[in-house]
């Protein structure tokens, strides 16, 4: 059954379809935006993997039909991605990944397929909203939904979703992703601008999403899955004990040494006792579990000691740089300009 949604999104409608393709998906939404239209397909094992990290994939699988072209030459079908492709897989893949829960050891894909594409809206930020709606109305546990948005600065203008050919001409190009909570993504490019503009272009940004993600709600209340109840893997109870108890303060202590390499030694060594010492009480297949757990005694600290002291793990400032040193004439036939 087609059930669709649409809202004004920066003064152009934006529609959100599900019933229309790919009806053996998990979910699969169809997001229109002028004569841009993305298709977002997702999908998720049953069964876990035995992999020790959260097995999702993205693919934006670039068509040159959808701008009205054929490839030519002796190769009629597309080769491999673009650069662009790959960059805009990325930018699908960033906003998604921490909203899903981290022990989620279920293969999960994300297929988005542009099957038309105008010069007026850019693809990748249509395609982050596609994807968003395809995870936010599947079977997979999401935190989301999450709205995207392109911020550009235009003759001393902020502007939102320009046409794509004139991001050229555009002092910032500013893309911003997020939830009714915050912004969990931004990137940006152009020439120098003032900071203040930046957080303008943010903000301008931040309350652009609202409607997107409003949009979505709506279509969960009418397509959506009952979210699944899958098994999240998390390091056993008696390895967090262990280390907490036991090695926690010579983490933190590690931390402070200001050389990177003797402080990467000193961790290595201490992960490498924790696993002798569990090991000696009959635990096995430790690996992931002690890793797992000392990333994030070492988050913690790294956060507590940037926002509690203003101080990154080195002990310099969070506005201070390392010491930098150029030097001149090192190669005598190689050519620089």
């Amino acid at each position: 059954m087609l059930q669709e949604v649409t809202t004004d999104f920066a003064g152009r409608p934006l529609k959100l379809e599900v019933g229309r393709l790919a009806y053996q998906s998990d979910a699969a939404v169809v997001a229109t935006y002028g004569d841009t239209v993305v298709l977002a397909a997702v999908n998720v094992t049953d069964k876990p993997t035995d992999m020790p990290f959260m097995p999702l994939r993205v693919d934006f699988e670039e068509k040159m039909y959808s701008v009205g072209r054929i490839p030519g030459g002796f190769f009629k079908r597309e080769g491999r991605p673009s650069e662009e492709a790959i960059l805009t897989c990325r930018k699908i893949d960033r906003p998604i990944r921490p909203l899903i829960p981290p022990g989620m050891r279920n293969d999960m894909q994300i297929i988005v397929l542009p099957l038309s594409v105008e010069a007026d809206s850019s693809v990748d930020v249509i395609s982050m909203i596609a994807a968003s709606a395809g995870m936010h109305i599947s079977s997979i546990p999401f935190d989301g939904p999450f709205g995207a948005v392109r911020v550009a600065q235009m003759d001393g203008e902020l502007v939102l979703n320009p046409a794509f050919e004139s991001l050229a001409d555009a002092d910032m190009d500013l893309l911003v992703a997020g939830t009714r909570e915050g912004i969990v993504q931004i990137e940006m490019s152009g020439n120098a601008v003032g900071e203040q503009v930046i957080r303008e272009g943010m903000k301008l940004g931040y309350e652009a999403c609202a409607c997107v993600i409003e949009a979505i709600e709506q279509l969960r209340e009418k397509a959506g899955k009952p979210k699944g109840d899958f098994p999240l893997w998390e390091p056993r109870a008696e390895v967090v004990e262990f280390i907490n108890s036991e090695l926690k303060d010579r983490i933190i202590e590690a931390l402070a040494m200001a050389d990177k390499s003797e402080r990467d030694g000193t961790l290595a060594g201490l992960q490498g006792e924790a696993v002798e010492a569990l090991t000696e009480q009959g635990h096995e297949s430790l690996g992931s579990d002690v890793h797992e757990v000392f990333e994030d005694i070492i988050k913690a600290r790294l956060q507590d000691l940037a926002f509690e002291q203003g101080l990154r793990v080195d002990g310099r400032r969070l506005d201070e740089m390392r010491a930098v040193s150029c030097e001149v004439g090192l190669l005598p036939r190689v050519h620089g300009s």
